[in-house]
């Protein structure tokens, strides 16, 4: 995973509950490193589609902070239930010494890697450069380039 860009993130989620949700949590992931951690939402996770018995792979996009340090985090997602009034977590069936004390669940591991964006170089030319008034130029930015 590339800090400071987007990159692909998948959720395989197996519900063996007897019914379906009928009403639609947050989701939220979150990379933590000893004291270190960020934390996202997923707004292309709808539990809803959750039904009992089906495997759903969940395909969102994770943009961690550019500041995050590169190395190995640990990789803990939450749901809750929030309705502007309160915020209640919402537990997944899954061995309890894996939450922490914030409702997260350890669920794997990733490695971050800094991103190396360099500087564009950009190139502005101007046609006419210079004449009398009204003048009309065309501006091209097309010899602009950016490494990465």
């Amino acid at each position: 995973m590339v800090s400071g860009t987007k990159n692909c993130f998948q959720l395989t989620i197996l519900n063996r509950g007897l019914a379906p949700a009928y009403q639609r949590f947050r989701v939220q992931v979150k990379l933590e490193r000893g004291t270190e951690s960020w934390i996202q939402y997923l707004p292309e996770i709808d539990n809803r589609r959750w039904l009992p018995d089906s495997l759903v792979t969940e395909n969102c996009s994770l943009a961690p902070a550019s500041e995050l340090a590169e190395g190995e985090y640990s990789v803990k997602i939450r749901m809750r239930k929030e309705n502007g009034v309160a915020v209640r977590p919402v537990w997944f069936a899954l061995d309890g010494s894996l939450r922490d004390e914030n409702g997260f669940y350890q669920v794997g591991s990733v490695y971050v890697k800094k991103s190396k964006n360099n500087s564009p170089q950009g190139q502005l030319n101007l046609i006419p450069e210079s004449g009398e008034a009204p003048l009309s130029v065309f501006a091209d930015a097309s010899d602009s380039t950016d490494p990465d």
